[in-house]
């Protein structure tokens, strides 16, 4: 009797375990889930090959995303172009978002998912998007990513539907960024460090640094230094011809704007000279007086970049076309530069040495 009693107690202690892992795993699996399954931006799936004009607000500021005979470009940015793929991701993200359960709808409670109004110190994001036909397709708050929603890892974002203050979770990811800039191809040029046969930095100062190597196989060299000197490392003069591979760049302006030139600066420039016959030129203008983080923080620096002294060798391997549009396009726009290509344009013999 005593070992019938035992194994129903047994039997009955498995099943209360059985219930309770059950209840856990559906619940961390299936949030309330809408039966219908309904798109959060239904009619903009009916239109997305017809999208004109998206326009994104964030971080205090409005930008704006145009639609120009399937070329897409940014306004805000003197219409610098946008890759169409980045627009596309974008379209195909908000469309497969999909309402899952119902949040919030105090408006005091609207910062804690991102879905406030957006400001400086806010990460919501506002959009609006309008057909071709200037008429409004899908708007919206775009706040904070749900990680794994689904034991998948598939994750969600949380969402406003035009300006009601009822917030969702809603099924999909949401990728794109909050700054203008961040919707560029911020890649400008790439050319093979060892193919630059001279550099010269001229300092503000009055100073220079220059570097030769006699071939395109040969060590870089720095010119001028004492031979007792010992380097930090065995290739300082080759790191300076890095700026030249896959230059890219962290902001970029309209040359026809004041970006810079109206604010305290100071001008210095370097040349990258080719052993294929011509001249890439970098005039840099170095801000002065910002607010620093910390005092490791590099100074913003923006470039206006130019080719020059084009006499190609017949057995380049650049073309003229190549170096022409290039230097077409160079003359448009000024460009922010990455920490690490300012402190490369402006480096100081001192700062080279042990």
């Amino acid at each position: 009797m005593k070992i019938n009693s035992l194994l129903i107690l047994i039997f009955v202690s498995i099943l209360l375990v059985i219930s309770a892992l059950t209840s856990v795993l559906i619940k961390f699996n299936s949030p309330i889930v809408k039966s219908e399954r309904e798109l959060v931006f239904p009619i903009l799936m009916k239109e997305i090959n017809n999208v004109g004009k998206i326009i994104i607000h964030s971080k205090g500021k409005e930008f704006s995303i145009i639609n120009n005979d399937d070329e897409w470009y940014l306004k805000e940015k003197n219409k610098y172009p946008i890759p169409r793929e980045k627009v596309r991701n974008f379209l195909l993200e908000l469309t497969n978002l999909i309402l899952v359960e119902k949040k919030t709808k105090l408006e005091n409670r609207l910062s804690r998912l991102d879905l406030d109004t957006p400001s400086y110190s806010s990460d919501s994001r506002k959009i609006n998007i309008f057909n071709k036909n200037e008429k409004l397709i899908a708007s919206g708050f775009i706040g904070k990513r749900k990680y794994f929603l689904y034991v998948d890892g598939r994750s969600g974002t949380y969402i406003r539907k035009g300006d009601d203050y009822q917030t969702w979770l809603a099924e999909g990811e949401m990728n794109f960024g909050f700054y203008p800039k961040d919707w560029l191809d911020n890649n400008v040029f790439n050319f093979e460090p060892k193919d630059v046969k001279k550099i010269v930095i001229y300092h503000a100062n009055g100073k220079t640094l220059e570097t030769s190597r006699e071939d395109p196989k040969s060590k870089m060299e720095i010119l001028g230094v004492d031979p007792n000197r010992e380097f930090k490392t065995d290739n300082e003069a080759d790191r300076l011809a890095y700026v030249v591979e896959d230059f890219e760049f962290y902001d970029v302006e309209s040359r026809s704007e004041n970006n810079f030139l109206d604010k305290p600066h100071i001008k210095s420039s370097v040349i990258y000279e080719f052993f294929d016959g011509f001249i890439i030129e970098f005039n840099i203008f170095t801000l002065l007086g910002e607010k620093k983080s910390s005092e490791f923080q590099e100074p913003t620096r923006w470039a206006r970049v130019n080719i020059k002294d084009v006499n190609l060798l017949s057995d380049s391997k650049y073309t003229r076309e190549k170096i022409d549009s290039l230097q077409q396009y160079l003359e448009k726009w000024d460009f922010k530069l990455q920490e690490l290509d300012g402190i490369r344009t402006t480096k100081k013999i001192e700062a080279m040495f042990k």
